[in-house]
């Protein structure tokens, strides 16, 4: 998959995006019921704290809609800015590795963004790190929002392929400077289970999937006086040139002023220059 701009409406929620996992489009989200979301023991995942859980027998399991198996539930704190998430799924020594799947869902536990297998690729084992899947996720929570959601899964499609990772005499021969020796790479099976290594970091300027619905305007204490052309065209110019940077927070941040001076327009030029 391409890591393209990717800019979705969905259930309300305005998801504008340059990650470094590219989500899918809103067609190919998972279709799962509100009431097995909603029975999953969702497990906090802190900034800055790093997790490790093993999928296995004992795991929560899910029909997916996407095929039934061991799937990892976590909530995220929605009020910390961008979060950047980064996932390994650990290649253990029978050569076999979990291929995950990240579902965003936001408070209300409606799908957001989806990312499928191919925005976890092998990443080969260095200093302390193992042979590995991985992949990187940016979320910008909506305002309003305490908390929301992430749930991991592999998909029946997955298990049916494997996943090359290149022999480790080549990969020696390489960061010796070596031409590498003439052998097949090393074919990893997928697997239903698996180990999974989870950081979050938190971030306030970058750019990213902004997860939830947007929120309602406040009610004012009395009528809000039109604003004048010039202030209109002034903040709608800023919005657009914001989000033709990347800078999604501070298109966000001009278009809750512009409304807040009552410029009607603000939000649909916002949704309009991130799309």
């Amino acid at each position: 998959m391409n890591k393209t701009l990717v800019a979705l409406c969905l259930f309300g929620a305005v998801l504008a995006a340059q990650p470094v996992a590219a989500a899918e489009a809103p067609q190919d989200l998972p279709t799962i019921g509100q009431q097995q979301l909603a029975a999953l023991q969702w497990r906090p995942l802190n900034p800055q704290a790093a997790e490790t859980l093993t999928l296995d027998d004992a795991a929560p399991r899910l029909d997916t809609g996407l095929g039934e198996g061991p799937v990892a539930a976590f909530t995220l704190p929605a009020d910390r800015g961008t979060l950047e998430i980064t996932l390994h799924s650990l290649v253990n020594e029978h050569n076999e590795v979990f291929v995950p799947n990240a579902l965003v869902l936001d408070e209300g536990l409606n799908p957001a963004a989806f990312y499928p297998a191919d925005a976890f690729p092998f990443a080969p084992g260095r200093l302390l790190l193992d042979n590995r899947l991985e992949g990187r996720i940016r979320l910008t929570p909506m305002p309003g929002q305490q908390r929301i959601h992430l749930l991991v899964f592999t998909r029946a499609d997955d298990l049916a392929r494997y996943t090359m990772m290149p022999h480790p005499a080549k990969v020696h021969a390489r960061a010796m400077g070596n031409q590498p020796p003439d052998i097949p790479d090393v074919r990893l099976f997928h697997r239903a289970g698996g180990t999974l290594q989870l950081k979050v970091a938190t971030e306030q300027k970058q750019s990213a999937v902004v997860i939830g619905p947007q929120p309602l305007a406040a009610t004012a204490a009395g009528p809000v006086a039109a604003p004048l052309p010039d202030t209109e065209a002034y903040f709608l110019g800023a919005i657009r040139a914001a989000a033709g940077q990347g800078d999604i927070d501070k298109a966000l941040r001009l278009m809750e002023e512009a409304e807040r001076l009552g410029v009607g327009s603000a939000r649909r030029t916002f949704v309009e220059a991130v799309k």
